[in-house]
């Protein structure tokens, strides 16, 4: 099962990712919530779709992997040990842990 591992939280969290799964600030309509004033309502969404996890950035401020910003709207494909932050280049950070 693909999941993620959230860099900015002490606790060393690890998410497991839903096959249509959306980060963002609001507390009602994302599967994984990051309650920071840079980062989107419904921020980005990371989706598996031809046999890949790919990630789309749907927000104001941007999202990155590894240090590179994606065009919004476009699906860029996922790979393990990638680094993706949203909202800025090095904040509000996750590592993709596993892709399967």
């Amino acid at each position: 099962m693909a999941s993620v591992f959230n860099l900015n939280n002490d606790n060393h969290t690890l998410s497991y990712l839903n096959a249509y799964h959306c980060f963002g600030r609001s507390t009602t309509s994302v599967d994984t919530l990051i309650e920071a004033s840079d980062v989107s309502r419904m921020h980005a969404v990371i989706q598996w779709h031809d046999k890949q996890w790919l990630i789309r950035d749907l927000s104001q401020n941007g999202t990155w992997i590894n240090s590179q910003k994606l065009e919004k709207d476009n699906a860029h494909k996922l790979n393990v040990g990638d680094t993706v932050f949203f909202g800025s280049a090095d904040a509000h950070g996750f590592r993709v842990q596993d892709a399967d």
